[in-house]
């Protein structure tokens, strides 16, 4: 095997370059995407922990109304009641 001139090593050096120029210009690309799902991962914590107190709010606001319509049913069938009892 003859070995390379001084010429093809140079081809040779020079087709590395080029390579590694790809490849950093890969990295600085994933890097970024990488910077980019941290920061949709940050979004979406916050996001998670204000769904949980709204649910919670909701869930309040719930039991609010079943209690309130608890007492005004009763309420209104009583002053119904007298009503009809005063009328009849």
């Amino acid at each position: 095997m003859a070995e390379p001139t001084t010429r093809e090593l140079y081809d040779i050096i020079n087709q590395m370059r080029v390579d590694v120029g790809v490849m950093n210009t890969k990295m600085d690309f994933v890097m970024d995407s990488k910077k980019t799902a941290e920061r949709a991962e940050a979004k979406a914590d916050k996001a998670l922990i204000k769904t949980e107190e709204l649910e919670k709010s909701i869930d309040g606001m719930k039991k609010t109304v079943m209690w309130a319509i608890g007492l005004m049913v009763p309420a209104i069938l009583t002053i119904a009641g007298l009503l009809a009892t005063i009328l009849f």
